[in-house]
């Protein structure tokens, strides 16, 4: 009895000495979390970023979150969070999940019987899908399974989207393996329901609703908003034809985008892996695009120190976006004076090395087929432009997208992840961290900065990386002392936004000197031609960038030694010619 007294007496003293403690120790917990949390749709998605709406909720408290990412509860949450915590409401667009496939069971039939997981994930990976057509939806259901909103359904084996319960959240669009599932804004009223990229006798055998490529829907549309565009085909050609030197470049964007079809983390970068692919495929030579980008910000910089010293046509806007110069070109023809006349870094790039090639193409009895990756599908558009031909041979011969190059691996049978490394080829694999940062807004002009400031040092290049420079505001304004004068700066992303800043400008309201434009939210790095991903995920390509322009043997495009040996030997005579285009109204 004794023994029970004293083992209660323990326990009584115990206990107090936790209640005691646990008033002295505690934290108090943040009450904001949970006021938070009430304003969310309690989805638990993901589409934020973050595990559930409890780790987005604590993030926002806590002020690594912004308070607009929930897309399920769109501009009702974000604006009662703002409201809440007492900041500006940012602005979110609606989204809504699209099917680009039509090739139910009648439409188009099975090509093989599968026995295996009744998964899409396990059919692709197995058997690339059973229907006829490789491309389409496989029916099991994936998209279903992970839709929290039951906004999907399986209806004749094709994925049908119910858009009065979509939420936009895109736990669809990555559970696709075929990535025939988009977001596309709530306004959208097109949608073209095919994702084939075979030749149109090739589609019509196998799906008698697919898209083959007739071209009438472009010759129809009279605003011209509509292009078909497919060429994994005419590349594999190239790859296999014997009389075709093919040299690649390839993007930075891409570089910490690609791995993500493969497993990888968001920017990772596996441009070493990529090339080891390329290589396989048939590649003769591989470049890094950085090279054209550090050409890019040489001669732009000139041109924007010329610019300031004799007034002339500021502000100097950025032209490295086809998207951005076509937009000005045919809504905004007043400021065509104001682009810079620098190529941009694909086509610097591609003309250095047609021009290079020339002799080397006349001695061997080959042809120098160029082909470009980028992120961007507007860059096909400004590959097939005139000015951008030289004898009527364009620079770049085919442009590919890092979508459209995904493909191409996985119809290789290559296991992109258990590749070994190997650089791109030299003298034009070598660039500069400043060119590595192109593929995200902000990138251009602070490379151009960069190269602009007098003072070369350390402390210089952490002054322009903390200068407001980097960031994901839409619009942003910053002002660096450049040669004894404060040069304005203005940073856009999104052509909507660019759109008010050249209200601004053209009514007065601002005064510029510098102006970035990136058509793409978050640059290219957000490019579509990129694999489909939420704002969570184009921040950390952006931030794999900046890891390699952290890790990079020199900083500055002017430290390219070469860039030196080629302006030395003779491209300095001939920078107008080669590298320059006035754009004009």
């Amino acid at each position: 009895m004794t023994g029970v007294i004293i083992v209660g007496v323990i326990g009584l003293v115990c206990s107090v000495l936790l209640v005691v403690a646990s008033h002295f120790l505690s934290v108090p917990a943040d009450t904001r979390v949970e006021d938070i949390r009430a304003f969310l749709p309690g989805a638990n998605c993901g589409a934020c970023g973050y595990a559930g709406c409890d780790d987005y909720a604590k993030a926002v408290a806590g002020g690594s979150a912004k308070p607009n990412l929930c897309i399920p509860g769109g501009a009702s949450a974000a604006d009662q969070i703002s409201e809440y915590l007492g900041v500006a409401a940012e602005s979110t667009m609606p989204q809504k999940a699209v099917v680009r496939c039509s090739g139910t069971c009648e439409k188009c039939g099975d090509a093989e019987e599968y026995h295996g997981p009744a998964t899409c994930a396990a059919c692709a990976a197995l058997y690339r899908g059973k229907k006829a057509c490789s491309y389409g939806c496989m029916g099991y259901g994936d998209c279903v399974k992970v839709c929290k909103f039951g906004a999907l359904s399986i209806v004749d084996g094709v994925a049908l989207v119910d858009e009065s319960l979509c939420t936009g959240c895109g736990a669809c669009a990555k559970a696709c393996p075929h990535l025939i599932i988009g977001m596309v804004p709530v306004s959208s009223s097109v949608t073209v329901r095919c994702s084939s990229h075979d030749s149109g006798a090739v589609v019509r055998k196998v799906c008698s609703a697919g898209c083959i490529g007739c071209m009438m829907c472009t010759k129809v549309c009279p605003t011209g908003a509509i292009t078909v565009k497919n060429d994994i085909g005419a590349a594999w050609r190239a790859l296999h034809d014997p009389q075709k030197r093919v040299v690649i470049q390839i993007a930075p964007a891409v570089r910490v985008a690609i791995g993500e079809a493969y497993g990888l983390p968001a920017g990772e970068n596996v441009l070493d892996k990529l090339v080891t692919a390329l290589k396989i495929m048939g590649a003769d030579e591989i470049y890094d695009t950085i090279f054209g980008a550090d050409l890019t910000v040489r001669e732009e910089s000139k041109e924007f120190l010329r610019r300031l010293e004799t007034g002339e046509n500021l502000p100097l806007m950025t032209s490295c976006c086809p998207s951005w110069v076509r937009y000005v070109e045919q809504e905004r023809p007043q400021f065509i004076k104001n682009l810079s006349s620098a190529l941009s870094p694909m086509q610097m790039f591609a003309t250095v090395l047609k021009d290079k090639y020339r002799e080397k193409d006349a001695a061997d009895g080959r042809t120098t087929f160029h082909i470009a990756i980028m992120p961007c599908t507007a860059k096909k558009m400004e590959a097939g432009r005139e000015e951008f031909r030289r004898d009527g041979v364009p620079n770049v011969d085919l442009v590919l997208t890092t979508q459209e190059v995904i493909k191409m691996i996985k119809e290789s049978g290559i296991r992109f992840q258990m590749l070994e490394k190997e650089s791109p080829d030299l003298p034009f694999g070598m660039g500069s961290g400043a060119a590595e940062i192109f593929g995200t807004s902000g990138g251009v002009a602070e490379a151009v900065l960069r190269c602009c400031l007098p003072d070369k040092s350390k402390n210089v290049l952490r002054m322009l990386e903390h200068s407001g420079l980097r960031g994901t505001e839409a619009v942003r304004f910053v002002t660096i002392p450049v040669n004894g004068r404060d040069v304005r700066v203005a940073l856009a992303h999104g052509l909507a936004n660019a759109a008010k800043l050249l209200d601004q400008i053209e009514n007065g309201e601002v005064e510029v000197d510098l102006v970035e434009v990136m058509s793409c939210r978050t640059g290219c790095v957000g490019g579509a031609g990129q694999p489909y991903a939420l704002m969570s995920t184009k921040l950390k390509r952006a931030h794999g960038l900046y890891e390699i322009d952290r890790s990079a043997m020199f900083k500055r495009s002017e430290r390219n030694p070469v860039l030196d040996a080629m302006y030395a030997a003779g491209l300095n005579e001939r920078a107008h010619e080669l590298l320059h285009h006035e754009y004009k109204d």
